[in-house]
């Protein structure tokens, strides 16, 4: 959460409290006023009067019951709340081309297991550095990926279904028992026009057939014994630097 947000969720609980404060104060006072003047009023107006403060009696414990299950229900959203302000926190985080902040923000994820309850599924994490990553066993279904840095990476039991790894650098990640599926699009793919489907439609995808070391593996080797290791054009002209 950021300190703006503590800060106003802070000020809500005062001013939250003060009302409640204000209710009680006058809820009692009546009680007690009441109280008072029917035992020096006559028969009819002190009985009157008695039976009015009995009413504010019962309605202070009404209202003080009625306060606790709408205090604990709201308790529980402002928890809710301040929850999901620290996940999109460690998720902008998680993007950083800072790769040491990335890292961080991973360490945190990580301790708190949200890689496996699904805070990774469908988020966009394009450009990240996450170089030397551990980010195996991560749920990152429907995620994107683009131009992301996944060198050395560690990915084994990763779940990548329908990620997209467009101009991503695996080089020497570790991919062992990583799930793809038919919508992981591979680093090397091209957009391609296509009327007949709806979005961005790519020329390359997982398969069965797909050899994930063409993009991991710098001596990596066709069938016919070429180079055949593919890694971004960014990553070429940072190593020429």
């Amino acid at each position: 959460m950021t300190k703006n947000e503590l800060d106003q969720a802070i000020e809500r609980s005062k001013s939250s409290i003060r009302t409640h404060q204000d209710i009680i104060i006058i809820l009692v006072g009546l009680a007690i006023v009441t109280a008072i003047i029917s035992t020096i009023s006559g028969d009819w107006w002190g009985g009157f009067l008695q039976n009015f403060s009995t009413e504010m009696v019962g309605a202070f414990i009404t209202y003080l019951l009625i306060e606790r299950i709408l205090g604990e229900r709201r308790r529980a959203e402002e928890k809710t709340e301040a929850e999901d302000a620290e996940k999109r926190r460690l998720i902008i985080q998680l993007g950083s081309k800072d790769n040491a902040s990335a890292l961080t923000a991973l360490t945190e994820i990580r301790t708190k297991e949200l890689h496996k309850d699904g805070l990774l599924k469908g988020v966009e994490l394009d450009g990240a550095n996450l170089q030397d990553a551990l980010l195996n066993q991560c749920r990152m279904q429907n995620s994107s990926l683009r131009n992301a840095n996944l060198a050395s990476a560690k990915l084994n039991l990763a779940h990548l279904e329908g990620v997209n790894l467009v101009e991503a650098n695996l080089r020497n990640a570790d991919l062992l028992g990583a799930k793809f599926d038919s919508e992981t699009i591979l680093p090397d793919a091209k957009y391609i026009f296509d009327l007949d489907k709806i979005g961005l439609v790519y020329d390359k995808y997982w398969t069965t057939t797909t050899d994930m070391r063409r993009y991991t593996d710098p001596n990596h080797v066709n069938e016919n014994g070429n180079p055949d290791f593919w890694q971004p054009d960014w990553v070429k002209e940072q190593d020429e630097e």
